[in-house]
């Protein structure tokens, strides 16, 4: 197991290195295989967070059990093989954090914050456009399946309990 601020540490092979371990479950272990023959997953489908509406899809970012969980029926329901398909969903709250020195015109120093300045920059919804546009919901599936389209806007659309509700029943999250 490698923590987030590990990440950055290491090269692309030596993380791959690190990874490759007898505990690996198969699935992993096969995404690594692929990884290692550059075997990588295709976007098969992407939409702007703009069309999907507020606070959507948060789930993706958030719940890494209930992402896999997602992931796996959707291979079912699609027949895919296991680990065929991934969601992607990133989250990335603080487009614009800074902390910087400006000099003004009149000689003064000031700090230019997320706070921003009053009447001139108003960074935190500046931030918060910049990253509603910027931000993508995309599906990768290993051997560029279909996936339709218009399930998977309703299937993010839904919320966290929902999803989980539709999975214990063993129900269609695709219907």
């Amino acid at each position: 197991v490698v923590q987030q601020p590990e990440v950055a540490r290491y090269t692309d092979e030596g993380l791959m290195v690190h990874l490759d371990s007898a505990q690996l479950p198969p699935a992993a272990r096969a995404l690594l295989a692929a990884l290692r023959m550059r075997r990588l997953h295709k976007r098969a489908y992407e939409a702007p967070a703009a069309i999907l509406g507020e606070d959507v899809g948060e789930w993706i970012a958030s719940d890494y059990a209930l992402t896999r969980r997602v992931e796996n029926a959707l291979c079912d329901e699609l027949r895919l093989p296991s680990g065929s398909l991934l969601l992607d969903f990133p989250a990335k709250t603080q487009m614009l954090g800074l902390d910087i020195p400006v000099l003004r015109r009149d000689g003064r120093v000031e700090q230019l914050t997320t706070a921003g300045w009053e009447g001139a920059i108003n960074l935190p919804r500046l931030s918060d456009e910049l990253y509603q546009s910027s931000r993508r919901l995309r599906v990768f599936t290993a051997n560029r399946a279909h996936v339709p389209a218009d399930a998977i806007v309703a299937l993010v659309q839904r919320t966290a309990e929902d999803i989980r509700a539709r999975l214990d029943g063993g129900r269609s999250l695709l219907a």
